[in-house]
């Protein structure tokens, strides 16, 4: 069981029933899955470019990722119906911990800039939405090997009925959120 987890079921459970005033200990929010998208145009039709984003995201990620494809031709894009248009992989259970631990803990330091995480990107559910610019932050990525940098949506959805209990979650979790100033 990976660190972050053990200290969720631990120490966090029992904070989160508190602060949110919720005394079921099941009804406490939880993580349910983590998914992570690679969506690009230009995968289609280039053999070398899908190995290597199929090969970083698998490093990334522990696990093979799905090939999504279009669902409709779109003239406009020259795409055709079933054409590759990206990567997508679901985390649950212990690679799910896994992924986040690693994400906040050396990730969100590795990048450039970084102020923390705009809140803007929930979305009314209690799920969360954010994009990262390149692979090359992830430890498991050696700068060297990647020839073109390539960026992810990270959606995390989780059991809470709205935004401010998955808020909470999250920075329990140790998210860096970005500070909101009150006018």
């Amino acid at each position: 069981m990976s660190s972050l987890h053990e200290t969720f079921r631990t120490t966090i459970i029992p904070q989160l029933g508190q602060e949110l005033a919720i005394r079921n200990v099941l009804a406490v929010p939880r993580i349910e899955k983590i998914v992570v998208n690679v969506g690009w145009g230009e995968l289609k039709g280039n053999e070398s470019l899908q190995k290597s984003v199929s090969e970083s995201l698998s490093l990334i990620t522990g696990q093979k990722p799905v090939v999504t494809k279009a669902k409709k031709a779109i003239a406009g894009f020259k795409l055709r119906e079933n054409d590759l248009v990206g990567f997508r992989i679901t985390l649950r259970g212990k690679r799910m911990y896994d992924f986040l631990d690693r994400l906040i803990t050396y990730v969100f330091p590795r990048l450039r800039d970084f102020q923390g995480i705009a809140v803007k990107g929930f979305d009314g559910h209690g799920n969360f939405s954010f994009g990262l610019r390149e692979q090359t932050v992830f430890p498991e990525i050696p700068f060297q090997s990647n020839d073109r940098t390539w960026g992810m949506q990270v959606t995390i959805v989780t059991s809470s009925p709205d935004d401010r209990q998955a808020q909470v979650l999250l920075k329990h979790l140790g998210f860096p959120f970005t500070k909101t100033e009150s006018a």
